[in-house]
C-alpha cells in the first residue's frame, strides 16, 4: 500500500509518526512537508483570534511553552528518533501549504492510496480527492461530541471523564468530520495532569494512525460508521483553566 504523509516542517508529531511507522516496518512512499510553518501558524492564530480573542490564543501559546512536555529530547518510546526525512520515506517533497499547487503536483505525483494527515490542520478538498484509498487524521478526544479544540479540557470542564479519548477517521473538509473508524476511550490512571493527559492522548493518535497502517485494506474501511451530532468546540478560556483542573482533582480524588 502505497502510504504519504503531510507533515509541518519541524513537527515533532510528524517526526514520530514516520518513527514509528519506520519501526513498525511500514514503508512510507512519501513524505510531503509544509516548509512555511510560521505562516500557517499565524494563520491559525488569526483564525482562532476571530472566534475567542487574542488573549485567548496567547494564553495558549504560553501554556504550551511552560509544559514540561514542550522540550523534549532526540529519544522516543526508549529509541533514538532518526530526524531525517529522506531516510523515513522514499520520496520527500515540499510545499508552502496544503492548498499550493506544488502541494498537489506532488501529491499527484505520489499516488498515494493512503494519506496520513500529521497535524496539518485543515486541507482542502482538492487534496482529499487525491488518495484512491482514504485520508486519515487521529482527533484527541471522542467524536462526535468534541470536535474542535481542546477536547479533552472541555470534556473535564463539563464533567464528563468518560468522553475523554482518541477517535480517528475519514477527513472531510469539515473540522473533524467524516466517518469514524475507531473510538479509544481514555483509560485513568490517576496520575495525570492536563499537560500529562494531553501528552497521552496525543501518543494515542500516532497509535491509532500507525495501526490503521497494519489493517487489511480496503476490508478496514467497512468498519467507518457515519457521524452523529456532535458539538464544535473553540479554544478553552484560560480563566476555565482553574475549574478543568478543580474537576480533574476532585475526579482522581475519588477513584
Amino acid at each position: 500500500m502505497r502510504i504519504t504523509v503531510l507533515t509541518l516542517a519541524g513537527s515533532r508529531y510528524g517526526l514520530k509518526l514516520l518513527n514509528l511507522l519506520l519501526w513498525d516496518g511500514i514503508p512510507v512512499e512519501q513524505v510531503v512537508v509544509l516548509r512555511d510553518r510560521r505562516r500557517l501558524r499565524l494563520r491559525w492564530a488569526r483564525g482562532s483570534a476571530r472566534r475567542v480573542g487574542w488573549p485567548v490564543v496567547l494564553g495558549h501559546a504560553l501554556w504550551g511553552l511552560r509544559s514540561p512536555f514542550h522540550r523534549q529530547g532526540d529519544s522516543w518510546r526508549g529509541k533514538r528518533l532518526v530526524p531525517d526525512y529522506h531516510r523515513l520515506a522514499t520520496r520527500v517533497d515540499s510545499a508552502s501549504s496544503p492548498r499550493a499547487p506544488e502541494c498537489l503536483a506532488a501529491l499527484r505525483a505520489g499516488r498515494p492510496e493512503l494519506l496520513l494527515l500529521a497535524q496539518t490542520g485543515l486541507v482542502p478538498r482538492c487534496v482529499l480527492d487525491i488518495p484512491t484509498l482514504a485520508t486519515l487524521n487521529a482527533h484527541p478526544g471522542i467524536l462526535p461530541e468534541y470536535r474542535g479544540l481542546n477536547p479533552d479540557q472541555w470534556a473535564i470542564y463539563e464533567r464528563r471523564f468518560d468522553r475523554v479519548g482518541c477517535s480517528l477517521h475519514l477527513v472531510e473538509p469539515a473540522i473533524d468530520r467524516g466517518p469514524i473508524l475507531e473510538v479509544r476511550p481514555y483509560t485513568w490512571r490517576g496520575d495525570e495532569t492536563l499537560d500529562r493527559l494531553a501528552w497521552r492522548l496525543n501518543e494515542t493518535c500516532l497509535d491509532l494512525l500507525a495501526g490503521a497502517c497494519r489493517q487489511r485494506w480496503p476490508a478496514y474501511l467497512s468498519r467507518a460508521a457515519p457521524q452523529g451530532d456532535g458539538r464544535l468546540y473553540s479554544l478553552i478560556p484560560p480563566w476555565l483553566w482553574p475549574r478543568v483542573s478543580w474537576n480533574l482533582r476532585r475526579f482522581l480524588a475519588t477513584r
